[in-house]
């Protein structure tokens, strides 16, 4: 029998013990890679495709619903800008027409006006030389007196009581012309109806001289009375005229 170092084995029997436990390691890593390689097999083509059964189902991931979208805490609602104005629904107009204004009462010019009240003129006509005298009140005062002429007895003047109706300044008449050959002038005209009136003494129109007489019915008077007279009076003063 042969002999050997006394060391020699002891070394030898030492390194196998040292690399027989790294050896069982690889072994059971390459039954974990066969496990790993075994579960990715079904996880990609399915148990039952390979008559495997006893395992629950892998759900597909890829069909998996996205998880919901987290939001934070509402914020305050956006502002909105003004309403938008709306038009007011256009008005009807009434079917009824409004009632027609009442119209004033017709004005009778033998009204006086206020200013006229307590005026009055008199007039007194004598019949046989139709000379008239003609006296102003202003209510029971006597605050003037004229003499002139009234209406001839073939054209009297009229009688009665009237109200002054215009202020008509000077008149061209030609109610002498068929008799005389020419017409008048007659001035400071006070109209109390229709053409008869108070005036000054006729003024031929041809020969401008002034002729006093009797009228056609008018009341004539010298030129500064009846002046005065047409300034005095107004618009509906009274007027009273008779015959002696």
């Amino acid at each position: 029998m042969p002999s050997y170092p006394a060391a020699t084995a002891p070394i030898a029997l030492g390194r196998a013990a040292r690399h027989r436990p790294t050896r069982q390691r690889a072994a059971t890593i390459q039954k974990m890679l066969l496990v790993v390689t075994l579960l990715a097999l079904v996880a990609g083509v399915g148990l039952s495709g390979h008559g495997l059964t006893g395992f629950p189902p892998i759900a597909d991931l890829s069909a998996s619903p996205a998880p919901p979208e987290t939001t934070g805490p509402a914020g305050p609602p956006e502002p909105t800008g003004p309403p938008e104005p709306t038009t007011p629904p256009a008005s009807t107009p009434p079917t009824t027409a409004p009632p027609a204004p009442a119209k004033p009462p017709a004005t009778d010019p033998s009204t006086p006006k206020p200013e006229s009240a307590g005026k009055a003129i008199h007039v007194a006509i004598d019949r046989a030389t139709s000379v008239a005298t003609v006296e102003i009140y202003e209510g029971d005062k006597l605050v003037g007196s004229f003499s002139g002429y009234g209406g001839a007895p073939e054209s009297p003047s009229l009688i009665g009581k009237y109200r002054v109706t215009a202020h008509l300044g000077t008149v061209h008449t030609t109610l002498y012309k068929s008799e005389l050959g020419h017409d008048f002038y007659l001035n400071d005209f006070l109209q109390f109806k229709g053409n008869y009136g108070f005036h000054a003494y006729k003024i031929n129109d041809q020969t401008a001289e002034v002729e006093p007489g009797a009228t056609h019915g008018c009341i004539a008077l010298p030129a500064d009375a009846a002046q005065e007279l047409y300034h005095w009076a107004d618009i509906g003063t009274t007027v009273e005229s008779a015959y002696q």
